[in-house]
């Protein structure tokens, strides 16, 4: 009798230790499930974050190149002797250059 006490003592614990075992394990893959939800959500920010300064960097590089295609222009006007309308033109005529 003292021998199936201890075998029924002994399977109660390889049970509860069994059970235990399966609750933390359990655990440890709904925390990490939970940590994988949220760095999930984060990135979804971040690239929502990155299409909109993607898009404002877009825009600025725009005004940058109509800005250098201006200059670009205005310089080879010049070139050719034009300019504003109420701009008075003044030409250095220096002797010796």
């Amino acid at each position: 009798m003292g021998t199936l006490f201890k075998s029924r003592k002994h399977s109660i614990l390889v049970i509860c230790a069994a059970i235990l075992a399966i609750c933390v394990m359990l655990f440890l893959f709904l925390s990490t499930q939970s940590g994988v939800k949220a760095q999930e959500s984060k990135l979804e920010q971040l690239e929502a974050q990155y299409a909109s300064v993607s898009e404002e960097n877009a825009q600025y590089e725009h005004i940058l190149n109509e800005a250098d295609e201006r200059e670009q222009y205005e310089y080879q006007a010049r070139e050719l002797g034009y300019g504003y309308p109420d701009e008075t033109k003044v030409i250095n005529v220096t002797p010796g250059k």
